[in-house]
């Protein structure tokens, strides 16, 4: 057996990259946060990501990973659906050393207040109502929650990876999303 270990599976070659926070679109896009704003990653080698304590390669669809007003939007080629999406969403994205692109002249460091969908009004796609105003993130590593604030004031904690984004309205600044039942009467 051999005993020399890939390089794409020694932890000493890997640096986390970014952070999957969200699904973008129906056919598996992703949204990440860099891990520091000088980051880039080189799509055209695999990334991987974490799974049950194994680290899995991933290979970019270079045609569907790119920068928008939103944020970074990448996609794995074999990632096509939200429900195989919401799988990555909270993880990290880890690159050989030699992969990350670094740019000089920027902070290393990421403000929480960075999340994309602060301030965005929350509707539920089943009831059709208003929930509340996302006021708050939490980046609580593997469960990231966010904060919605109701118009009497009461406050939920939503699990990211727990919501699936069915609609988003970045002029209007409202999201419309599907929660699992339950999730509300937690709080």
């Amino acid at each position: 057996m051999n005993k020399k270990q890939n390089k794409y599976f020694d932890k000493q070659n890997l640096v986390c990259a970014a952070k999957i926070i969200g699904v973008d679109g129906n056919k598996g896009g992703l949204m990440i946060k860099f891990a520091a704003k000088n980051y880039d990653i080189d799509v055209t080698e695999p990334a991987l990501v974490e799974f049950d304590g194994c680290l899995v390669p991933f290979f970019f669809d270079e045609n569907q990973t790119f920068e928008t007003k939103k944020g970074v939007v990448i996609k794995f080629d074999t990632v096509n659906s939200v429900d195989d999406a919401m799988e990555f969403v909270g993880k990290e994205i880890f690159v050989l050393k030699d992969d990350l692109i670094e740019y000089e002249d920027e902070s290393d460091d990421v403000s929480d207040n960075d999340f994309l969908f602060m301030d965005y009004n929350v509707i539920d796609k089943k009831s059709n109502s208003l929930i509340g105003k996302i006021i708050d993130f939490n980046p609580i590593p593997g469960n990231p929650l966010i904060v919605i604030s109701t118009a009497d004031n009461k406050e939920f904690l939503i699990p990211y990876a727990a919501i699936s984004i069915i609609n988003q309205n970045d002029s209007e600044k409202l999201l419309e999303i599907t929660i699992p039942d339950g999730i509300l009467d937690l709080n």
